[in-house]
């Protein structure tokens, strides 16, 4: 009987564990964002050259699921403006400004609610500011979550409005301020860039609520601002609360499984088959 009841338990706890392993679906109006764990993105399809003059940037569409406030975006260094920053003729590229912000449009469109994320992403510095002595400059992160009922146009002229939420163990700041002079940086090397990682487990997104990541870099007029940028944006969910039918079918799979085991042991008990 012990058995059994090792088998029931080990049975059920698989089933509550594997009702919490799902493939949740967020998509945004037109282009859609397919989460199955993990989102990234490492911005390598935005423009590697540097063009004469910006280039359009639309909304969902430039890059699926992302917005920014801003119309156009280039490869300057040292525009106040939406960038694709790397090396000339490089695919390597990171999405950056000196006086701009971006946001990633996360919709949960599963049947489940969502209770937190694991955010990562490297930033970089790709410009250094003439100051002296050089300020601390910094990459802003917040979030905001919107009701299902919210409109995708009121969504997106919250971008920098009312709202958001600021989370400073997810900002990045400029690593490189030891010179108070101006220089082009090459952010791919190790003393522009570091890694930042944090866990926002406070976020509750019921099935068709939206949450927007955003990242902005102040344009500072007394300051010669640094160029910030991030990339290889990595985005994972916790956990998804079980819903009731697939949790009804497991623990109906689990118990069907322990009247066979019972079952057989009777009939080898005694001698029938």
């Amino acid at each position: 009987m012990k058995t059994t009841r090792f088998v029931l338990l080990g049975v059920l706890l698989f089933s509550i564990c594997h009702g919490q392993i799902t493939i949740v679906d967020f998509g945004a109006t037109g282009n859609q964002i397919n989460l199955a764990d993990t989102y990234t993105q490492n911005f390598d399809s935005l423009l590697a050259t540097t063009p004469s003059s910006g280039v359009p940037w639309v909304n969902n569409t430039t890059l699926a699921g992302w917005y920014s406030s801003q119309n156009t975006y280039t490869a300057s260094y040292t525009t106040s403006a939406l960038l694709s920053l790397g090396a000339v003729n490089d695919i390597e590229r990171a999405l950056g400004s000196r006086g701009s912000n971006w946001a990633l449009r996360l919709v949960n469109n599963s049947s489940q609610t969502i209770t937190g994320f694991n955010i990562s992403y490297t930033g970089e510095q790709w410009y250094r500011g003439a100051n002296d002595p050089q300020s601390l400059d910094r990459m802003f992160f917040d979030y905001q979550k919107h009701l299902a009922s919210t409109s995708e146009a009121t969504e997106i002229a919250l971008i920098t409005g009312a709202g958001r939420v600021f989370v400073p163990d997810l900002y990045f700041i400029a690593p490189n301020r030891t010179d108070v002079s101006a220089s082009v940086l090459d952010g791919n090397l190790t003393e522009n860039r570091y890694f930042v990682s944090y866990t926002l487990n406070s976020i509750s997104l019921a099935p068709g609520e939206k949450l927007w990541l955003s990242w902005s870099t102040g344009d500072t007029i007394s300051f010669n601002d640094h160029t910030l940028a991030i990339d290889d944006v990595s985005i994972s969910f916790l956990s998804t609360i079980p819903e009731p039918a697939a949790f009804a079918t497991f623990a109906s799979a689990a118990v069907f499984g322990v009247t066979l085991i019972y079952r057989r042991r009777r009939l080898a008990i005694t001698g029938h088959s």
